[in-house]
């Protein structure tokens, strides 16, 4: 099941229970209980605690907010997740973070039509949220809606052009979805703007480094890509993709050496399942390299 690239984010609430009601002052008690249960890797015992905060304030919205994330990162529960948030919004409806949230788990249940509505709310509650933007562009290119796609996705990179999804990103997702569109549909000079400008914002994101190679050898830019492509590898060494297209351009470099040690690093890396075709591909790639140094 495909995994976005989200990172839980659980703040310790240090909220006073002055002039709260006695049904706030339980559930507050409970909910930072939870969530310091969270934070040791208890995470059963989180939900327990959640759960009595959320039952105690039938008003409170977060202890439902912090259930769904659990059940949508911990426990990839999705229908779990989606429950947890809808009864956040219910108790919280003008909350532009739990629209986004809510969204992020309709997509991930492939209720594409319904997470844009979600995403649109947020954006309309917050003006500057260049994740929920991104997260709607995705939603909005798994229906085939190219020209609303390519919008939302340029609004999020005008917002924050070095967005990072959590804390592992390395910035530059909205720039290589983007980008990867323009590919597919073969505007290759289109994709390469997108990625040289997304490498200017993002320099530590080998995607867009692959994908700036794979332009510029589309292009007939052998050498730029070779050079593109040997740079996405030392960020990023393991990708198998990119040692293939490496060996791709290295070959019309007439690298023939370079390119039959890629290909052999290719074939150590490669995915049988996903790499099935750039497999076939490799051994008739090396084949002609090998008839090239015959001559």
């Amino acid at each position: 099941m495909r995994k976005f690239a989200v990172t839980m984010s659980v703040m310790l609430l240090a909220v006073s229970l002055s002039g709260c009601g006695q049904e706030r002052a339980i559930a507050t008690t409970a909910m930072n209980d939870g969530l310091n249960e969270l934070k040791g890797g208890a995470t059963s015992s989180a939900v327990k605690k959640l759960e009595e905060a959320a039952a105690a304030d039938l008003t409170y919205a977060d202890p439902h907010y912090y259930l769904g994330q659990i059940y949508q990162q911990k426990y990839e529960q999705f229908d779990d997740a989606e429950r947890h948030f809808g009864k956040a919004l219910e108790r919280d409806p003008e909350n532009p973070q739990f629209h986004y949230r809510y969204g992020t788990v309709l997509a991930q249940l492939g209720r594409h039509s319904d997470a844009i509505t979600e995403f649109q709310s947020a954006v309309a509650k917050h003006e500057h949220f260049p994740k929920a933007w991104f997260r709607m562009g995705l939603s909005q290119l798994a229906l085939n809606k190219y020209t609303e796609g390519v919008s939302s996705l340029t609004q999020s990179i005008k917002q924050d052009a070095r967005m990072r999804i959590g804390k592992e990103d390395l910035g530059g997702a909205a720039y290589h979805t983007l980008g990867d569109l323009y590919l597919r549909f073969g505007f290759y000079d289109k994709a390469l703007q997108v990625y040289e400008n997304g490498i200017l914002n993002n320099p530590d994101s080998a995607q867009l480094y692959r994908g700036q190679g794979f332009a510029q050898l589309k292009l007939g830019r052998a050498g730029d890509a070779v050079k593109s492509l040997e740079a996405a590898l030392e960020k990023e060494p393991g990708k198998a993709t990119a040692y293939f297209n490496l060996a791709l351009a290295q070959r019309e470099q007439k690298m023939y050496k370079e390119a039959l040690d890629n290909l052999t690093r290719f074939l150590s890396k490669a995915d049988p399942q996903t790499d099935t075709n750039r497999i076939a591909a490799a051994g008739g790639l090396r084949s002609e390299i090998m008839a090239e140094l015959d001559k």
